[in-house]
């Protein structure tokens, strides 16, 4: 599916090393991994090499208080700082959010895409219910009104690039989740969900055509000229490929 664009890229040196997958609500269908974990280092990478996935964290930690909000132990238009305090204390930067606590969680690409698979098959993952399908479809849905998702301008370059996905594709936010409201250019279905991690980790999730992919590299700049235009091409390469 993806074999020659991925390893090409590595063997070009447009980055150290990727892993990329490919999952329905079932199973995964595609994985891959090529290069190394640490640019001058011998460990290559695979499917289980842990990341820093900053960002994506998110979900996970949306997915978690979503089970609270079902076991009636928080609410959704409660105070935050009810819950955290030194949340009241926080500011929140025009265009960025400022996240406590340090820069999220590790993970596998296996690990995530087993979170993903959850999403995809409404709540439900390794045997067990982890969140109601209604939960799963409040959280795939606009959460910000009339609001939509704008180019992030950058505060430190070294960190990011101004960073904006499918420029002149309105977006909006659910919970947890950027929502594309049209079609993609990648082809991306209307209503995916979608985030990524500062060290240039993306992710989406397909509801309509039923599968999900994920790329995972470990360089910085996010959305790095490369990085991103790797990313692009295989979500692309995903969606030309035969079901």
């Amino acid at each position: 599916m993806n074999t020659a664009l991925l390893r090409g890229a590595v063997d070009a040196g447009d980055v150290p090393g990727v892993v990329a997958a490919v999952t329905t609500r079932d199973a995964t269908i595609y994985e891959a991994a090529y290069g190394v974990r640490v640019l001058g280092q011998a460990p290559s990478m695979s499917m289980d090499t842990v990341m820093w996935i900053a960002s994506m964290t998110k979900p996970v930690v949306g997915a978690a208080a979503m089970q609270l909000v079902e076991q009636g132990k928080i609410g959704l238009d409660d105070p935050a700082a009810r819950i955290i305090p030194e949340l009241g204390e926080f500011k929140v930067l025009e265009g960025w959010e400022f996240e406590p606590g340090g820069g999220g969680l590790y993970s596998t690409a296996s690990d995530y895409l087993r979170f993903m698979r959850m999403i995809l098959d409404g709540g439900r993952g390794n045997g067990n219910q982890v969140l109601r399908p209604e939960t799963v479809e409040l959280m795939s849905r606009n959460a910000t009104g009339a609001l939509r998702v704008a180019m992030l301008p950058t505060q430190n370059p070294v960190l990011s690039r101004d960073a904006e996905f499918f420029a002149g594709t309105p977006k909006t936010w659910g919970l947890s989740f950027m929502i594309n409201e049209e079609t993609a250019p990648t082809g991306r279905s209307a209503g995916s969900l979608a985030w990524a991690g500062l060290a240039n980790t993306y992710f989406w999730i397909d509801p309509t055509r039923g599968i999900g992919g994920l790329i995972m590299m470990q360089i910085l700049p996010f959305v790095d000229a490369k990085a991103l235009a790797l990313f692009y091409a295989y979500e692309k390469r995903v969606y030309e490929s035969p079901a």
